[in-house]
Order: C-alpha cells, then sequence, then structure tokens
C-alpha cells in the first residue's frame, strides 16, 4: 500500500459487497410486501414475488460472479423497479385493482353502475337482514373515493399509492443501487 491510499479505503471487492447487500435488502422487502400485495391483486403479487427473488438471485451473482453484464443488469433492473414504483405512486398501475381507480366493473359498466347492480341484486335476493329504510339518502350520497393506500398512511403525491416508510427507503436502496451498479461497471471497465 503506498503513503497517498488511506489505510481504510474502500476496494471494489468492497463496494460489491455492498452492492450485494443492498440487492438482498430490497429482495427481502419486495418478499416481506408480498401477501399485502396479493391483497391487493394477483399480478401485483407475483410482481413482487419475482421482484424479490430477481433481487436476491442478483445479489448472490454479485458476490459469486461478477461481470459487466452483471452491473448492467442490476442497473437495469433497479431502473425498471424505480420506474414501476414511481409510476404507481403518480397515477397508479392499471394491474392494481384493489381499490384502484383504474379497477374495470362488469361488462364495460362504471364502477357506480355496478354498485348500483350489487346494491338491488341484494334486494331481489331478499337479505331478511337488509331494510329498505337503510337505503334512505343513500342516492344523494357523494359516492367513496377508492383508497389506494392500502391501509397504509404516507406521502399522497399523485392519485396513486402513497408513499410510506418502506417505500421511500426501498426506492432510496434502489436508486443507490443502480448508481452503484454503474460505478463498479465503470471500474470494472478501467
Amino acid at each position: 500500500m503506498n503513503a497517498s491510499t488511506p489505510l481504510l479505503a474502500p476496494t471494489p471487492g468492497w463496494w460489491r459487497l455492498l452492492l450485494a447487500g443492498l440487492l438482498a435488502t430490497t429482495g427481502v422487502i419486495h418478499l416481506g410486501m408480498t401477501p399485502a400485495h396479493f391483497g391487493e391483486s394477483t399480478v401485483m403479487g407475483v410482481g413482487f414475488v419475482a421482484a424479490g427473488l430477481l433481487q436476491l438471485s442478483l445479489s448472490a451473482l454479485v458476490v459469486l460472479r461478477p461481470r459487466p453484464i452483471l452491473y448492467l443488469a442490476v442497473a437495469l433492473a433497479s431502473a425498471a423497479l424505480v420506474g414501476l414504483y414511481l409510476v404507481n405512486v403518480a397515477v397508479g398501475l392499471p394491474w392494481a385493482t384493489s381499490g384502484s381507480p383504474h379497477e374495470v366493473a362488469p361488462q364495460g359498466g362504471s364502477a357506480a353502475a355496478h354498485d348500483e347492480h350489487e346494491t338491488h341484486a341484494h334486494h331481489v335476493d331478499g337479505d331478511s337482514d337488509h331494510h329498505a329504510a337503510d337505503d334512505v339518502g343513500d342516492s344523494n350520497a357523494p359516492a367513496a373515493q377508492p383508497s389506494r393506500s392500502h391501509g397504509h398512511s404516507g406521502i399522497q403525491l399523485g392519485s396513486g399509492e402513497p408513499i410510506d416508510a418502506i417505500g421511500g427507503a426501498n426506492l432510496a436502496v434502489e436508486v443507490t443501487s443502480a448508481g452503484l451498479s454503474l460505478a463498479l461497471l465503470r471500474l470494472r471497465r478501467r
């Protein structure tokens, strides 16, 4: 070691381990959030499983078989996940159906018409617990806006899902992973 190199200067191997740790963290977060997102929609749940497994696999590969193409793959995967998250925050994803403003009503009708049909079917079925007096004033009440918060509080930046602490932290780690993988790619090419 020469005199100008600090004793604790990070080496490319150290940065690689950091990247692997970041990827493992986001992978575990995605897998941990899977049940809540399966509750939202099957597509969201499968997407979270796929993202988690991809990130854990990339984490292992970064340690075991570091290659320039792998760093590029990490950057692209991280950028894609960041992009999906930002779209979900801004406007919501079309396949996120539970409580989503994009929810498709059956037979091309409006969600309000679907609710009215369900209420009518409820009356026709003759539910003994339902009384006509319960419907007084219902036609004049404003329609409830669907909630995109999935029971989470957070910062609402758009019409999509609010950014909560876990989502914000995961976003920061994803962005850091993308940047670090590009830095490692550049170091590797020197």
